[in-house]
């Protein structure tokens, strides 16, 4: 499973790689209504749920946890070491 994890993240990171390359910004980050539960699912675990928080908190939070730099949203280069991917 750990293996799963960092096979994960090492996608993550290169995808987030190239698209800073291409010109992504943080600024176009966003989340598909679908996740912020918009609309709330009818059924299952989460009927009724809706994220309440503003995107661009959601964006920053992500961001921070995975190691993005919050202004460019590039990968730390510690985070591209630790991976294998420098």
């Amino acid at each position: 499973m750990d293996d799963f994890l960092i096979v994960g993240n090492r996608i993550a990171n290169m995808r987030q790689a190239f698209n800073v390359r291409e010109g992504f910004k943080p600024s176009d980050f966003t989340f598909p209504d679908r996740v912020l539960g918009k609309p709330p699912l009818k059924s299952e675990p989460l009927a009724g749920v809706t994220i309440e928080k503003q995107v661009n908190e959601l964006v920053e939070e992500y961001f921070k946890s995975m190691d993005w730099n919050l202004e460019t949203g590039k990968p730390s280069s510690k985070k591209l070491i630790e991976l294998g991917v420098e």
